[in-house]
């Protein structure tokens, strides 16, 4: 599960990253839209993590705040290329 969320989390990083490398909005947008899926996922393992019982509650409900956050940001940048 671990590396899983190592995974998932550092695909939200590279997607953000190649998207601002990106000169082309279409392109800059197709990664935008691929980070907040693997923001999505980390929320999803984490909450596995936490009904598992498997780390402090109060660090995963503290992270799990801050995807749903970064997620709704990539939501408002998306939004922003569109128009």
């Amino acid at each position: 599960m671990r590396d899983q969320l190592d995974r998932a989390s550092s695909s939200v990083v590279a997607n953000i990253a190649e998207g601002a490398g990106e000169f082309s909005r279409p392109e800059r947008a197709r990664f935008y839209r691929i980070a907040p899926r693997s923001a999505v996922e980390v929320v999803a393992w984490l909450d596995i993590t936490r009904r598992r019982d498997e780390a402090d509650r109060t660090a995963i409900d503290q992270a799990i705040d801050l995807y749903e956050a970064i997620v709704a940001m990539l939501v408002r940048l998306i939004k922003a290329i569109r128009s």
